[in-house]
């Protein structure tokens, strides 16, 4: 149930911690011109580490990520999970976002659409067979941030609204409403989110709806490349399912 939630979380958010900059690597906070990122990542519960797979980015020579794939860590032939692919215009706004099944055969595809000032205004994701599965609507303050996100369903109903806000284009504040939305009554309805000097997530709180009870996330980064990268960060949770620590190490590489 838990991997569902994140799931729906991450499409209910289709946007970065900051606003909207001239690529991917500056949204995603990341220096330099990478080429490529593997992540591992393992966590330790009760004193015993745990293999939890790998993901990989490609980017393209402009800086925007074509390509992500995700590794279960227990599969020996190393053929991954999913599979993200991503197509952008001539501005370098990101116009599809194409899901692949471990069989090669398209999950989803999400299409997004800009205003005249190349803002996000609407992400509408299609099943395989090219019918609608939900639309994101998009509203934006001047300085360009998403400060609205409302999702409707294939029949056009409500399934929820988030509002952000922010500081210095940073998101500091989230509220998400998906009382429309059969049996999703654990999502968090309210997170916040606080970011060091160099623009790193350190730690990040969620309400729950039901108990109200705030799970609360810290995040050290412990080792940065010559770019300023972080190369190894752990997570931490007061959380007793999430696990005692979470350790990401990365592998960069740069054109």
């Amino acid at each position: 149930m838990k991997k569902a939630i994140t799931l729906l979380l991450v499409g209910l958010v289709l946007c970065s911690f900051t606003r909207k900059k001239n690529n991917t690597l500056n949204d995603q906070n990341i220096k330099g011109r990478v080429k490529s990122i593997i992540e591992y990542e393992s966590m330790t519960v009760k004193g015993r580490q745990v293999t939890l797979g790998k993901k990989v980015y490609t980017y393209d020579d402009k800086g925007n990520q074509v390509l992500m794939r995700s590794y279960d860590a227990h599969d020996s032939n190393n053929f991954p999970d999913f599979r993200w692919d991503y197509k952008y215009n001539a501005n370098g706004d990101k116009t599809e976002e194409n899901i692949y099944n471990p069989d090669g055969s398209l999950s989803w595809k999400t299409i997004f659409t800009y205003d005249k000032n190349r803002l996000l205004t609407e992400a509408d994701r299609y099943h395989r067979d090219g019918s609608l599965e939900e639309r994101y609507v998009y509203t934006n303050d001047a300085g360009g941030n998403k400060t609205g996100q409302t999702s409707y369903n294939f029949k056009g109903e409500l399934n929820c609204k988030s509002v952000f806000k922010y500081h210095h284009s940073l998101l500091v504040e989230k509220e998400v409403d998906c009382g429309n939305l059969p049996g999703m009554g654990n999502v968090p309805l309210k997170g916040n989110y606080k970011f060091d000097d160099k623009n790193n997530l350190v730690e990040y709180l969620e309400y729950h709806r039901d108990d109200k009870t705030a799970v609360i996330r810290k995040i050290t980064y412990a080792d940065f490349d010559r770019a300023g990268n972080w190369i190894r960060k752990t997570e931490v949770s007061d959380e007793n399912e999430i696990g005692e620590l979470t350790t990401t190490l990365r592998e960069i590489s740069y054109y």
